[in-house]
Parts: C-alpha cells; structure tokens; sequence
C-alpha cells in the first residue's frame, strides 16, 4: 500500500470526479423538473 500511493491517489481523485459528476447532473435533473412543474403551473 505505502509502495503505490500515486496509483492510490489516481483512484480517489477518478470517485472524488465521479460522485462530482453525479452531483452535477443530478442538480441539472432536478433543476430541469422544477421548471417544467412552474412552467406548467404558469400555463394551465
């Protein structure tokens, strides 16, 4: 374990990117969801 900790690294920072990445788009999702219901409540 202590004779790679570069390689250790690489695989945190690719989670730490990932779960990132997730945060994103779920934001996006939810963001995409909340104006499609104002915008339907504005409508009808």
């Amino acid at each position: 374990m202590g004779e790679f900790p570069s390689s250790g690294e690489k695989e945190k920072n690719k989670v730490n990117t990932f779960k990132r990445l997730r945060f994103y788009f779920m934001s996006l999702y939810y963001l995409y969801k909340l104006t499609y219901i104002i915008h339907n409540r504005i409508m009808y």
